[in-house]
């Protein structure tokens, strides 16, 4: 029997998240075992002991306090005071400091790119960065079908369909070369390498 969350449970041919039965649960995946197992030494060692469980958090690495606070105060303390500083002297130069990365909200359209699969949202019945994102596209495809937005600069193109010039009548493009006329030859050519011919 397979022990999943386990490096054996992946040697055992648990490959996938699909396949693992703690996909979507606290539980570590016997993929992501395997990867902690190879990269992380104190893991590994408890592996080899025996006292490894299959729980996330125990083995997750600490976050590192950002930098970036810490180097901009003592950049602001380095300085001397206003009153103390000789006219037209400036204090030290200030320190260019990155921002610490910050992370992404959840159930947004920005969020879809990098959580695309498995959203805590889903698990709190909240929107979803996949709903969200979808969202987002079915409101700016109406915009576009109304009129809104800016003025299409490409027409005869699949592209100006794309961005929402979608009624033949509309186009400024005569019959036949309009965005619409555009977009099947596109769906045409796209079904033709699809089948593996050439498009006529």
């Amino acid at each position: 029997m397979t022990t999943h969350g386990t490096p054996a449970g992946y040697d055992a041919g648990c490959h996938g998240a699909g396949e693992c039965v703690n996909h979507r649960t606290g539980l570590m995946t016997c993929t992501e075992a395997r990867t902690r197992y190879r990269g992380e030494y104190a893991y590994r060692r408890a592996v080899d002991a025996g006292t490894a469980t299959a729980e996330r958090e125990q083995f997750a690495k600490p976050v590192k306090v950002a930098k970036a606070a810490k180097v901009a105060t003592v950049a602001k303390d380095r300085r001397a005071p206003a009153s103390a500083r000789p006219k037209g002297v400036r204090g030290a130069p200030q320190t260019t400091v990155k921002r610490a990365s910050v992370a992404f909200k959840h159930g947004t359209p920005w969020g879809f790119k990098k959580c695309n699969t498995d959203c805590p949202n889903e698990a709190l019945g909240l929107v979803t960065c996949t709903q969200a994102h979808r969202d987002y596209q079915n409101a700016y495809a109406k915009m576009r079908r109304e009129g809104g937005g800016p003025a299409i600069k490409k027409h005869g193109t699949h592209y100006g369909y794309t961005v929402g010039c979608r009624d033949i009548e509309k186009c400024p493009m005569p019959a036949g070369e309009s965005c619409w006329d555009a977009h099947r030859e596109q769906g045409r050519k796209a079904d033709a390498i699809r089948r593996g011919r050439a498009a006529a």
